[in-house]
């Protein structure tokens, strides 16, 4: 059994934990035999694609995965033409009362959505 304690490895910092688990789970997934299937996980995934039994599909290249991977928040335009987030003002030049979402990648950017369609970006 693979084993991986802190005290063991004499773990330091982030990174080398990371090189620590990067090895348990290429021997999880390409060595070790499951328990349930009797296989090695990453030949009987590779043996499903190549037999068309695999469940997963490649991502439509359209897909804003920035979207798909933030925060969402609702905002409602102000008569001014702008929306409040993080305590500032910010100009989307939509009509008042216009309903957008704001989808934010913390510390990096947020965008402004209206009905699935992107109409700003504001980098952090």
């Amino acid at each position: 059994m693979f084993s991986i304690t802190p005290e063991k490895h004499k773990v330091k910092d982030c990174s080398e934990a990371q090189k620590i688990l990067d090895e348990l789970v290429s021997y999880y997934n390409e060595q070790r035999i499951h328990n349930e299937t009797g296989e090695i996980p990453a030949k009987r995934w590779q043996d499903a694609i190549e037999n068309g039994k695999g469940k997963l599909r490649p991502l439509d290249t359209s897909i804003d995965l920035d979207m798909v991977f933030s925060v969402h928040l609702k905002r409602t335009v102000r008569k001014d033409g702008t929306i409040m987030f993080m305590g500032k003002k910010w100009a989307i030049e939509c009509p008042k009362g216009t309903s957008v979402t704001i989808c934010l990648i913390p510390s990096v950017k947020f965008m402004v959505y209206k009905d699935d369609r992107k109409i700003w970006e504001f980098h952090l």
